[in-house]
């Protein structure tokens, strides 16, 4: 297990960065299996540090990027799939 999260955190971002790059591109294929690259490494992140707001707070977004180009593609269902975790993961962040 790893004891930084700065490593997993970074790596996680650094995907989801490159996804943001093929979306504004228009590759939205390739910025989908970035998306979804970017929340199995948040997703391996969160096991390792479970408390870590930051990196909850950072899926939700990725959730929802890739929920937008999703729905995008007509795969609505897939879209809405990806909202409602990321509506799960919200609801157990801090509230500000």
């Amino acid at each position: 297990m790893p004891k930084e999260v700065l490593y997993p955190r970074e790596g996680a971002y650094t995907t989801w960065c490159l996804a943001e790059i093929q979306k504004r591109a228009n590759r939205i294929e390739p910025a989908a299996t970035g998306y979804r690259q970017a929340i199995a490494l948040y997703e391996k992140a969160i096991f390792n540090f479970p408390t870590n707001a930051e990196l909850k707070s950072q899926i939700v977004g990725s959730l929802n990027s890739l929920a937008t180009v999703l729905k995008g593609q007509g795969k609505t269902n897939e879209a809405n799939d990806a909202v409602h975790r990321a509506e799960i993961i919200a609801n157990e962040l801090p509230r500000k």
